[in-house]
């Protein structure tokens, strides 16, 4: 009887690696969607446009989005997604690194957003890997600079933290004085390796995936962009949207369901787990 015990608990342990596994290609942004010069239109058109700008994390809520069509939770509003992977969504901060038009991509958004069928904006990115302390340290090399000024190079993540927040409450103060409704979306928790790899490793030596992350671990990892997107909305009144109220309500953040894990890597929801902030989008339409 034991055996059997033992036979089912390895054949579980070895069950939910193969499914942690496929978390890692768990990725339902359309490649068609993915150009600088392309807008992700989501259901049919409709007269009434939310339009949600960023980078991959905002990409990453698609197929929450396409749930919310489908099932006529938008008011009949149509979403639709602007900006592009790696570029945050404010305009005149550039990616260092090649291969990256954020310019182009954020200026393309705002004109889309200013146009009378948006009536929604939603602003979301990772935020906090962009200005970590780490990234200044001397570790790695900055990876956004000022394009104003012809790519200048910040010396620090509070240097570049308030440029960011200069630029962003410019166009927020513009888009909410034309008549838009704005939102700002605080990042997801973020871990050091892929959430699907730390649960296998668990599982391989333990039998069982366990990844500990506590709500003020994360406000205290996201403290400098937390200030900066809600001093903006403080000054223009834009609204909030923290995904963390649904992650680290509890005062620890999920980041798995019975040892298998919500992210793709370690920082994007994988499609299921978007499914799980239905009332936090729903209420904005």
């Amino acid at each position: 009887a034991s055996q059997g015990v033992r036979d089912r608990a390895a054949d579980e342990v070895k069950q939910k690696l193969i499914a942690n596994q496929s978390k890692l290609t768990d990725w339902q942004y359309p490649a068609e969607c993915k150009f600088v010069d392309k807008f992700c239109e989501i259901g049919i058109a409709r007269p009434i446009k939310a339009l949600f700008w960023g980078d991959s994390h905002i990409q990453q809520w698609q197929p929450l989005f396409r749930f919310l069509d489908k099932a006529n939770k938008t008011n009949s509003t149509q979403i639709i997604i602007g900006g592009s992977a790696g570029c945050l969504p404010i305009r005149d901060l550039e990616r260092i690194k090649n291969g990256f038009d954020c310019q182009q991509a954020n200026d393309r958004t705002f004109q889309r957003a200013r146009q009378e069928d948006v009536k929604i904006i939603v602003l979301g990115s990772i935020w906090s890997t962009y200005f970590s302390d780490d990234i200044f340290s001397g570790n790695r090399q900055p990876n956004i600079c000022d394009a104003a000024t012809g790519c200048g190079i910040f010396k620090s993540p509070q240097q570049a933290a308030a440029k960011a927040k200069m630029y962003l409450l410019r166009d927020v103060q513009t888009l909410i004085q034309e008549g838009k409704k704005v939102y700002l979306l605080l990042p997801i928790p973020v871990y050091h390796d892929a959430v699907p790899n730390l649960m296998a490793k668990g599982l391989f030596l333990q039998g069982e995936g366990r990844l500990i992350k506590s709500a003020k671990q994360h406000n205290a990892d996201s403290a400098l962009v937390r200030e900066m997107i809600v001093s903006v909305a403080q000054q223009t009144g834009a609204q909030v949207l923290n995904p963390a109220e649904v992650l680290c309500g509890s005062g620890e953040c999920t980041n798995n369901q019975n040892g298998i894990s919500i992210y793709k890597d370690n920082n994007h929801l994988v499609s299921e787990a978007t499914l799980w902030f239905e009332p936090m989008f729903t209420r904005i339409f």
